[in-house]
């Protein structure tokens, strides 16, 4: 209910500024409402066929080249 109110709040600002702040916001959630409803359903299928030693070695890792990527974007 919180990240909800925050978002109409958040969603009724943009709203009322217009222009390229509403433009940016509109083309993040296009990509990103599909993004995370669809990681939810094969996040729930793909967890329950492996193993937990697995998930958290591949998150771990995941998170790791994640961390390179941004480091790289700082230092380049």
């Amino acid at each position: 209910m919180t990240a909800l109110a925050a978002a109409t709040g958040h969603l009724v600002q943009f709203i009322q500024r217009g222009g390229e702040d509403l433009q940016t916001v509109l083309d993040i959630a296009l990509f990103t409402v599909p993004g995370v409803l669809l990681g939810a359903q094969f996040g729930v299928a793909v967890a329950s066929r492996i193993s937990q030693h697995v998930l958290e070695r591949a998150l771990g890792v995941l998170f790791i080249l994640i961390a390179l990527l941004m480091l790289g974007e700082v230092v380049f």
